[in-house]
């Protein structure tokens, strides 16, 4: 069955969301918001019901928590902080399950995340949807004789892999090059280090940024 990411336009060219075995890509320019973004996407998933496994490479676990929890309630970061009963009351009555695990840059690799799938399901956790937040921050396949644009393909093959093997359904995110940068959408010949990793996914999205929204503060 598909999951949803949220957004009805969005769900409605997935035909519902990503389905099982399936690889979903967010790409944006740096400081565009690309972690937000699937942060949101999850969120809507747990809203509906799933599981999901959320791995992040960058922010520590608690902060990212925080982050799903102004997400869930709706109220600032600073509120939250002095409000813990009140997202408490609201986070216990999500219908889905949200994990949330920590790595340090370079160290997630396609074994430990199947390692990880494994301990899950041991746990009696069988994940709806994995986030990795995100897949050009994990330990490249080792082959001296290719170049960085080829590893990251074989590296987007690889989890695309996993989805398959395990059921689920992934999704991550990827910088866009500089001719991407400044732009409202970008195509798949501007994300970073490659078109390799664009004709792997299953699908693949844009969130883009003019300079004057973002001097203006406008999303």
């Amino acid at each position: 069955f598909p999951v949803t990411i949220g957004r009805a336009v969005i769900d409605a060219l997935m035909r519902g969301g990503l389905s099982p075995g399936d690889l979903g890509l967010l790409m944006a320019p740096p400081g565009i918001g690309k972690s937000w973004g699937l942060l949101n996407l999850s969120a809507a998933a747990v809203r509906s019901g799933a599981t999901v496994l959320h791995y992040t490479l960058e922010l520590n676990e608690s902060y990212n928590g925080l982050r799903y929890d102004s997400i869930f309630t709706g109220q600032s970061l600073d509120f939250l902080k002095d409000n813990t009963e009140h997202t408490k009351q609201i986070i216990k009555d999500l219908s889905g399950k949200l994990y949330i695990k920590w790595f340090p840059t370079k160290r997630l690799s396609v074994d430990t995340l199947r390692a990880g799938l494994d301990k899950a399901y041991l746990l009696d956790v069988k994940p709806d949807m994995v986030v990795i937040d995100y897949a050009d921050l994990m330990r490249l396949p080792k082959n001296s004789a290719s170049r960085k644009d080829e590893l990251l393909t074989e590296l987007y093959e690889e989890i695309r892999g996993v989805a398959g093997e395990y059921n689920t359904r992934i999704w991550t995110a990827s910088q866009t090059n500089r001719e991407g940068a400044g732009k409202q959408a970008s195509d798949g010949e501007q994300v970073a280090e490659g078109y390799g990793k664009i004709a792997t996914v299953d699908f693949g999205m844009s969130i883009g940024r003019r300079p004057q929204d973002k001097a203006n503060n406008i999303s």
